[in-house]
């Protein structure tokens, strides 16, 4: 399969003035989250409510990402933890997150899927803040 190659041409728009026309995409840079996963404690009262009571946390977040109905996504959470589940429905959560900024940020499925396994509150913080800080 062969790829088309664009490139640019010059053209002429008068005797004297050459313009150049560039064709060729640009692809975004990747960037990071604005704060590091374990910046955490920065924050301390987000991340005392992120080890105490993800679920509130995790309503207050969607709520400001999305208008999402807190109470419910914070239910959500709390049934997500009961099943075991709450590091899917968080890895879900992160990307929608990630789209939702549209910003194209480091990471993928497999990366939140371990961040979010390994330290939950700090994902938590982490995307809180995100949201929230100016």
């Amino acid at each position: 399969m062969s790829q088309a190659c664009y490139q640019s041409q010059p053209q002429m728009t008068s005797d004297t003035d050459i313009q150049i026309i560039s064709t060729t995409p640009v692809p975004a840079q990747p960037t990071t989250w604005k704060y590091g996963l374990c910046e955490c404690f920065d924050n301390m009262s987000v991340c005392c409510l992120a080890f105490c009571c993800p679920c509130i946390l995790y309503g207050k977040t969607r709520f400001k990402a999305d208008g999402a109905d807190e109470p419910v996504q914070c239910c959500c959470f709390f049934c997500s933890m009961l099943f075991g589940v709450w590091c899917c429905l968080g890895t879900i959560n992160r990307i929608h997150l990630r789209r939702k900024k549209n910003i194209n940020i480091h990471g993928g499925i497999i990366d939140d899927a371990c961040i979010w396994w390994c330290c939950a509150p700090c994902a938590l913080t982490q995307e809180h803040r995100e949201f929230n800080d100016p």
